[in-house]
């Protein structure tokens, strides 16, 4: 058996990081729009099956990796570091970060009303229901 650390795998980090945002945006969506989505779930014939769409099942290692390049990303406005301070995988999962987090918010725009993330070209949000112009 073949083991590739989280931080290499570079390939594999590119496919969790985009699921990584997705879910980060919907735990901290509004409390009307998470109502809705519970009703939907409610409401379905196949419940468990909207849990596997868009949740992306991301591998914990992967998790971990992600957080730390976002805790990086947070860190790096207030403090000052060079590249030489991060590690080669480091720097390469912060470019890649934040080329994915660049990547989302140019397709998704957040609500003015209730700060639900929506797809750019949505005509209604669907945390509120307020509808876009």
């Amino acid at each position: 058996m073949h083991f590739i650390e989280a931080s290499r795998d570079l390939a594999a980090l590119s496919r969790f990081i985009p699921a990584f945002i997705e879910s980060a945006t919907r735990q901290a969506e509004s409390p009307l729009a998470a109502r809705r989505r519970a009703l939907r779930q409610q409401a379905a014939i196949n419940p468990v099956r909207l849990d596997f769409i868009g949740n992306g099942r991301i591998p914990h290692a992967f998790e971990l990796w992600i957080s730390h390049l976002g805790w990086l990303d947070r860190i790096a406005a207030g403090v000052q570091f060079t590249l030489d301070d991060l590690t080669a995988e480091e720097a390469r999962g912060l470019a890649l970060f934040r080329y994915e987090r660049e990547k989302f918010w140019a397709s998704h725009s957040s609500c003015p009303h209730c700060q639900s993330v929506n797809a750019r070209g949505a005509s209604f949000c669907g945390g509120c229901g307020t509808e876009f112009k």
